[in-house]
């Protein structure tokens, strides 16, 4: 454990790949998202969410361009290097303890990976809220959806402490709005089941999809005067599959966007930061962002959530990503839009598909509480970073910083 900084942010090329794969944090790949088309302009759930969209996995670019300051603080603190501000110092020093302690915390260690044993999307979202987002956020806080509260579902299923439901829902009427399956801090999570445990319920609205497989994972399916579906033989075909993951990126895109702004409205100093939100399943979690005053929207690359070669099976990569994602308010810096531009990264163009009218709804009306009235293996992202980078002093400067690193703390 003495060595998990060095390990996460070291840019040292003797790292063997297990090694690599385990815990670096800094060459974590986010690719930019492109919108082509949406209903964003209408009435919709987030479940019915529509983007024609295009990753550029080919553009990709590392976790460091928006966390570097942040690494390079928490490597000087680790390493009990004094600041001028000694409130910041003692700041960073009490996350850096938390990240840390987690890791450690062979108990918690047991209790996340319980979720590979979860039943169903219901198991899934309480211990990912009470086991890991909970832990890592400034907070500690989080609210899972609570409209379809399964009645044997009170606990945790991993460690048995209540579970903290409420109204998690977000937006405007008139426009996308719904209910993301956990807040946390500033962010949404977006729930996926694996594809073989999925329901067919793509002709109802979002909250009575969720709420028929609450309730086919509460009450089973013999019920007599049930409402409940029998689980069918779906999923078989790759074009199935396929369409699965299309509606959940969908979904998360929606509501990563309408978050960001809901966030900037909140708080205008995060207008220039990118605001995450996740997409998480039993085994990996991918961080979404969005860059409201840029328009730029990120994705990351699959980052699984357990490895066999890492202290108690953790990825502590993932772990200590996740964690810099939901401190984004501490740590994250701004990247400027010329050294952007410098590699030619394109913007999402969600707010050009927007009438000002729309767009103004987005930007300063959306509200939390609304009234009354839910696999396709993808290759890992390929990056031309190596050519693009020399097109960029931003580029140049943070791997000197990062590089910097080793030679005086490692």
């Amino acid at each position: 454990m003495t060595d998990v900084f060095q390990l996460c942010f070291s840019q040292s090329t003797s790292l063997d790949k297990k090694t690599l794969r385990c815990y670096n944090v800094t060459n974590r790949l986010f690719s930019n998202v492109q919108i082509e088309k949406t209903n964003a302009t209408s009435s919709a759930y987030f479940s019915g969410a529509f983007l024609k969209y295009t990753i550029e996995s080919e553009e990709s670019i590392n976790l460091s361009w928006f966390w570097c300051d942040g690494i390079e603080e928490i490597v000087e603190n680790y390493c009990g290097e004094k600041t001028s501000n000694e409130s910041r110092y003692q700041v960073v020093k009490l996350l850096r303890q938390c990240i840390q302690k987690f890791i450690l915390d062979e108990c918690n260690s047991k209790h996340l990976g319980k979720v590979k044993e979860a039943k169903n999307e219901a198991e899934i979202q309480a211990i990912l809220a009470q086991h890991l987002f909970s832990k890592l956020a400034p907070t500690g806080k989080y609210v899972i959806d609570g409209r379809c509260t399964p009645i044997d579902l009170q606990k945790c299923p991993a460690c048995q402490e209540d579970l903290v439901y409420g109204d998690t829902s977000i937006d405007y009427h008139d426009y996308w709005h719904g209910y993301p399956d956990i807040l946390i801090d500033r962010s949404t999570v977006k729930v996926d089941m694996d594809e073989t445990q999925e329901y067919e319920h793509d002709e109802l609205p979002e909250p009575d999809q969720k709420k028929q497989r609450l309730l086919e994972h509460t009450n089973g399916t013999d019920g007599e005067g049930s409402i409940l579906t029998l689980k069918h033989n779906i999923f078989t075909t790759c074009e199935d599959q396929f369409l699965k993951t299309e509606k959940t990126l969908r979904q998360s895109f929606a509501q990563t966007l309408t978050n960001a702004f809901y966030q900037v409205k909140q708080n205008p100093k995060l207008q220039n930061l990118c605001i995450p939100s996740f997409l998480a399943s039993d085994n990996k979690v991918r961080i979404i962002m969005y860059n409201c005053e840029q328009d730029r929207l990120y994705i990351s690359e699959d980052m699984y959530l357990f490895d066999t070669l890492c202290d108690h099976g953790f990825n502590n990569g993932t772990i200590v990503s996740i964690w810099l994602a939901l401190n984004f308010e501490i740590f994250q810096n701004e990247v400027d839009e010329e050294d952007l531009t410098a590699i030619a990264l394109k913007k999402s163009s969600f707010q050009g598909k927007l009438p000002d009218t729309v767009s103004s709804v987005y930007k300063h009306q959306l509200y939390r509480n609304l009234p009354t009235k839910r696999k396709q293996t993808e290759q890992p992202p390929r990056t031309t970073m190596g050519v693009r980078v020399f097109k960029s002093k931003y580029a140049k400067s943070l791997l000197e910083r990062l590089e910097s690193l080793d030679s005086r703390f490692f």
